[in-house]
């Protein structure tokens, strides 16, 4: 029985090892609001949909967190305190991180300004409808570096 345990264990693992092998890696998103319950709704809705789920209540604070290690979207509102708002935000991982898609909420409208390449998500929203744009954001973000590579290759 110890015999037939182990040969099942070790099948077991090598199972796992296969699956984790063959699944893309989840994309990992960093969501940026200063509302804590906004936040944690957008966060939860997103790790349930399998997404990596960062989280920061600030403009620097989410500038720490991308120093840290790569991040695939930042989900920012734009309406924040302190130093930088939201398109603060976007403009300097814009200018640092130009392979980090952005998207931009807001409960106010879309904002006047230019948000660059940024998408934009109005409040409220359905956890369903965030899930599903930022896997439409990473797929046509990764379309776009696709082709600017392919560019810069030919160029």
């Amino acid at each position: 029985m110890i015999e037939s345990l182990q040969e099942r264990n070790i099948a077991c693992r090598d199972w796992l090892d296969m699956i984790i092998q063959a699944s893309p890696a989840a994309a990992t998103v960093l969501v940026v609001e200063d509302d804590f319950l906004v936040r944690l709704c957008a966060a939860d809705a997103l790790s349930e949909a399998g997404f990596n789920v960062l989280q920061a209540d600030s403009g620097p604070d989410a500038l720490r967190i991308l120093e840290d290690g790569p991040v695939d979207v930042v989900f920012t509102d734009i309406n924040m305190p302190g130093a930088f708002d939201g398109a603060g935000l976007a403009a300097r991982i814009r200018h640092r991180w130009p392979e980090t898609a952005v998207v931009i909420t807001s409960g106010r409208g879309c904002p006047e300004e230019d948000l660059g390449d940024a998408c934009f998500l109005p409040k409220p929203y359905m956890p369903d409808s965030l899930a599903q744009l930022m896997q439409e954001v990473l797929d046509c973000h990764a379309g776009h570096a696709a082709a600017n590579k392919v560019r810069c290759l030919a160029g």
